[in-house]
């Protein structure tokens, strides 16, 4: 299997050097992400004395709205790079070529979350400032979601270049013509 480079990943799909199962395994890779989502939110989710105040909940809400937009046209996007394609196999080939852009994420994911973890360190002892500090975890889902379906649409535009032989071919002109 080949999980950390798109590239390598995007020319075996195209090649067709990848077998059902391998196909179905990384079906599998992603929906492993997809379950630890939920568990970890909740366990590093901001404290706060009794209750969330209601400013920090509103956001919440707004934030869980423009996610589940970035995801919708996220999605809409690949899927019309596909159509553009051959309009055949998108959830297998989105499923493969969300693979190898997870793992990139996951290290991004990481890097915030040290860097998250650095700031309430420092702000711990600062109450005034402490308190304000959940709302900087606010924004980090919806980044997160538009550089994910933009790495995941950038794969499919290269994978569409491979098929097409227009591997010459700058990703941005690909993207204007679709």
């Amino acid at each position: 299997m080949i999980i950390f480079s798109s590239i390598k990943l995007e020319k075996a799909l195209a090649d067709q050097k990848v077998t059902r199962w391998q196909k179905a395994k990384y079906i599998m890779i992603p929906a492993i992400f997809i379950s630890m989502a939920s568990p970890l939110s909740a366990f590093f989710r901001p404290s706060f004395q009794d209750e969330p105040s209601t400013i920090y909940s509103v956001l919440q809400l707004l934030v869980m709205i423009i996610s589940i937009f970035i995801t919708y046209f996220g999605i809409k996007a690949c899927f019309e790079v596909n159509e553009n394609i051959d309009k055949r196999n998108f959830i297998e080939r989105f499923c493969i070529l969300l693979v190898p852009v997870s793992f990139r994420m996951l290290l991004f994911f990481i890097l915030c979350f040290i860097a998250f973890m650095i700031i309430l360190l420092f702000t711990a002892a600062i109450p005034e400032i402490n308190k304000h500090v959940p709302l900087l975890f606010l924004p980090f889902g919806p980044i997160y979601l538009f550089m994910y379906f933009s790495l995941l649409k950038k794969s499919f535009l290269s994978f569409s270049n491979l098929l097409t032989g227009n591997s010459s071919q700058p990703i941005a002109q690909a993207d204007r013509k679709g």
